[in-house]
């Protein structure tokens, strides 16, 4: 991703995150796979291995799109989190649109 597709994805994961629309953390990620809430799942391209192949096998058994972009403690920051973030589900459809067309997904 080049430095202007990362800034803008920020930015919507930054309004996403304000609006409510996102799940973050392990716990909460899992959660809303599984209710079914899930537009789409950004996993942090410096995931484990481990955690990107459970991600990847949650979201294909849930049906979800995955991406992966930003690493893990970017995505943590952009979240205002203290520590990192592996994989954030976005529970929005024109926020997981407009983030994925500044992907090129």
């Amino acid at each position: 991703m080049n430095e202007d597709a990362i800034k803008k994805l920020r930015g919507l994961l930054g309004m996403a995150n304000r609006a409510g629309k996102i799940a973050s953390g392990s716990s909460a990620v899992e959660k809303a796979l599984t209710a079914g809430k899930v537009c789409g799942l950004i996993l942090a391209e410096d995931a484990r291995s481990s955690t990107a192949k459970k991600y990847r096998a949650l979201a294909e058994t849930a049906g979800i799109p995955l991406v992966a972009a930003l690493s893990r403690e970017t995505m943590g920051q952009t979240l205002g989190k203290d520590g990192e973030r592996a994989a954030v589900a976005i529970l929005d459809a024109g926020f997981w649109g407009a983030m994925t067309k500044n992907i090129g997904e």
